[in-house]
């Protein structure tokens, strides 16, 4: 796996050490996924205003085209 440590030490730094590993092993898979989509859902908002740069819209629609497709999953969880 390749993760993203400074992400992992911003989230530290606000909601204390070891926030994400502490979420990954007291969470089910089903609501981890749920979590994740909330997330990605909060990213398309925050790029819906930059949306005039030709590539940010790009990577916005891959963005929305991900999270519909992450949706399936949830909605089809068993």
């Amino acid at each position: 796996m390749n993760y993203d440590y400074d992400i992992r030490k911003i989230f530290e730094e606000i909601l204390g050490k070891d926030t994400l590993g502490n979420l990954c092993e007291n969470i089910n898979d089903y609501d981890m996924l749920r979590l994740s989509v909330e997330l990605l859902r909060f990213a398309t908002q925050r790029l819906s205003s930059d949306l005039n740069d030709n590539k940010i819209n790009e990577e916005y629609i891959k963005l929305k085209f991900i999270i519909e497709n992450l949706e399936n999953i949830i909605n089809n969880y068993v």
